[in-house]
């Protein structure tokens, strides 16, 4: 629960909703692979970076560094 997690063991205040989410998806991600367990063959050859893949990441992450701020502090009340 959000409220007895983040609000009163962590003590912190979780503006977006960016804290409680993140949470969610480090300890769903680590469940899953838990459950997967461990791969039974190789990777295939061509799971390697290209340049289309590359460009994308690097247009995604600098859109998320420049506009998030924003997108955050909108959700903020002030009632600090």
């Amino acid at each position: 629960n959000k409220v007895i997690i983040v609000f009163g063991l962590l003590n912190a205040e979780d503006v977006g909703g960016t804290l409680t989410i993140h949470m969610f998806g480090a300890f769903f991600g680590l469940a899953a692979a838990y459950a997967l367990g461990p791969q039974e063959k190789a990777s295939a050859s061509n799971n390697s970076a290209s340049r289309v893949s590359d460009v994308f990441s690097l247009v995604g992450t600098t859109l998320l560094w420049v506009y998030w701020p924003s997108f955050v502090g909108a959700t903020e009340t002030g009632d600090a």
